[in-house]
Order: C-alpha cells, then structure tokens, then sequence
C-alpha cells in the first residue's frame, strides 16, 4: 500500500497499530481470565501461564504480585506496557528485533509470540505477514 499511495493507507497503519498496542497494567486487569478451577491468568490465550489460584489465595493478593510463584512472571508480563518502543524492541528477539515497522505493529500479539518459533515473552510474532525485505527496506538480490 505504501509503495502504490494507496488512499487507505493511514487507515491501515491505524488498523495494525491497534492490533499491536501494549495493553496496560490496568487493561491487562480486565483480561485476567480465572477459569472454572480457580485457576488465575494473564489473559484467555494464555491459560498455561498459572498466577495463582482464588481459591487459596485472594485474587487482589495475586494481582499485586504477592503469590511468591508468579511475582516474577506478573513483573515480566507487566513491564512490556511499561518500556519504552526502543526498550521494547531491544529486547525482542526474531524478526521483530530488526523491523521497521515495530512502531506501529509492537512486536504483535504476545501470547501468539511465546509459543512461536522464537518463543517466550520477548519472541517474534509469528502470524507477522511481512517477509525481510518488508521488514528491513532492504531488497535481497536474487
């Protein structure tokens, strides 16, 4: 789109920048899923990440980072809405720790990322579409 002018252009950066916005303490609040067992989680997509469990423990206490656990887990997962871009992508790993357009994407969808090729927190996003010349501006001689 960029290379042809294309009209829709901005519409489309807005629509993949929302697409790789870092959520916030306080949204990440709103997408904590405790499943039918008690079970505390990041988020709906990351059900193998265990937090706690309200059951044993109150979930105000597991969220302010007092189960011993996952403080550190909770501290990581939380600290990507709190770097800077540059910080962010200094710390990906993959593709994305080389892409032009990271500020708009933000390295895409974390869960998606952590089971990845590139795996873990600060992985590449591996449903990304752009290939390395996309990526870099650089075109490959073939």
């Amino acid at each position: 789109m960029e290379q042809e002018n294309h009209p829709n252009l901005e519409e489309a950066h807005r629509h993949l920048s929302w697409n790789g916005v870092v959520p916030t303490a306080q949204d990440a609040e709103s997408r904590t899923l405790i499943d039918t067992q008690g079970n505390v989680h990041p988020d709906q997509f990351w059900q193998d990440i265990l937090l706690g469990n309200v059951k044993r423990q109150p979930f105000s206490e597991i969220w302010e980072g007092q189960n011993k656990t996952s403080a550190e887990t909770l501290h990581d997962i939380r600290s990507i809405g709190t770097l800077s871009q540059t910080e962010r992508q200094a710390r990906m790993v993959g593709p994305c720790a080389s892409c032009r357009w990271f500020s708009i994407s933000g390295g895409g969808f974390r869960t998606r990322a952590a089971y990845g090729e590139h795996g873990g927190l600060w992985g590449s996003d591996p449903g990304c579409c752009l290939n390395e010349a996309q990526r870099t501006g650089v075109q490959l001689m073939s």
